[in-house]
C-alpha cells in the first residue's frame, strides 16, 4: 500500500464541524507544517481563538478524519470586502471576507482511510466557456472532481442552469454537458461562485478530464 501523508491533502477540500455548536464550515487545505493546518475558508461567523473542530478530508487515494483547535486567524485582503472586529466581553473575533485563513492544531493523529470517496481539487488558471441557451459565457475554473467543477463567472446563472461547456486543460480541451447545483455572489457583488455536476463522456473527454482531474490533485 502507499504511504498516505498529511501533505497529501493540500490543495483539497475539507469539512469541519465546530463542536460546540455543530456548525458545519468547509474550505481548502492550504498547508500542513507538523501539527499546524492551515486552511483558506470563506466564513461571516464569530470565530473564538481556542474552538473545537472536527475534521474531514479526502485525497485521490484516502480519506482522514482528526480533531483540531482554532489557534490563530491569519492575514487576509481586507480591500476585497473583508472585515474583522472584536465581540465585546470576549475573546471572540467577527470575520467576514471572501477568503481567510484559518490556523489550526491537530489535536489528535490523523486516522486514514483507504477509500473512493469523492474529493475536489483547486486548480488554477483553468480558462473556458459554458453555453446557455445560445449564450456564451467565459468563466474561470477553481476547483475539480471527477464528477463536476467550481468556477467564478461575471453572470448570474441560476441553479438548474443546463449548459455546454469547453475548457481548456493541461491535458487538452475538454468538453461536455453540465447542470450548476449552486450560485453564490461573490466578494462585493462583482462575480458568482457556481458549482456544477458534468458529463464528459465523450470518446476523447472522458480520458482527458480524469487524467486532468488526477493530475490536480
Amino acid at each position: 500500500m502507499v504511504r498516505i501523508t498529511p501533505k497529501d491533502f493540500i490543495g483539497t477540500r475539507i469539512r469541519f464541524t465546530r463542536i460546540r455548536d455543530a456548525r458545519i464550515f468547509s474550505g481548502w487545505v492550504e498547508s500542513v507544517f507538523g501539527t499546524q493546518i492551515q486552511v483558506q475558508a470563506e466564513t461571516s461567523v464569530v470565530m473564538e481563538i481556542g474552538d473545537k473542530f472536527q475534521f474531514e478530508a479526502h485525497c485521490q487515494r484516502a480519506s482522514a478524519s482528526f480533531t483540531g483547535t482554532l489557534s490563530d486567524i491569519g492575514d487576509f485582503d481586507m480591500l476585497q470586502g473583508g472585515m474583522i472586529s472584536a465581540v465585546e466581553g470576549s475573546n471572540s473575533k467577527m470575520i467576514e471576507a471572501s477568503v481567510v485563513p484559518l490556523i489550526f492544531k491537530a489535536d489528535s493523529p490523523l486516522r486514514y482511510i483507504v477509500t473512493v470517496e469523492p474529493y475536489r481539487v483547486r486548480v488554477n488558471g483553468v480558462q473556458g466557456e459554458i453555453t446557455v441557451d445560445s449564450r456564451s459565457v467565459k468563466v474561470s475554473v477553481v476547483d475539480v472532481s471527477e464528477s463536476g467543477f467550481g468556477f467564478v463567472t461575471r453572470h448570474v446563472i441560476e441553479p438548474g442552469t443546463e449548459f455546454q461547456f469547453g475548457l481548456d486543460t493541461p491535458t487538452g480541451r475538454v468538453r461536455g454537458t453540465g447542470v450548476v447545483r449552486y450560485s453564490r455572489p461573490g466578494a462585493r457583488g462583482k462575480t458568482f461562485r457556481c458549482g456544477a455536476s458534468v458529463d464528459t463522456s465523450g470518446r476523447l473527454d472522458g480520458p482527458r478530464w480524469l487524467r486532468f482531474v488526477e493530475e490536480a490533485a
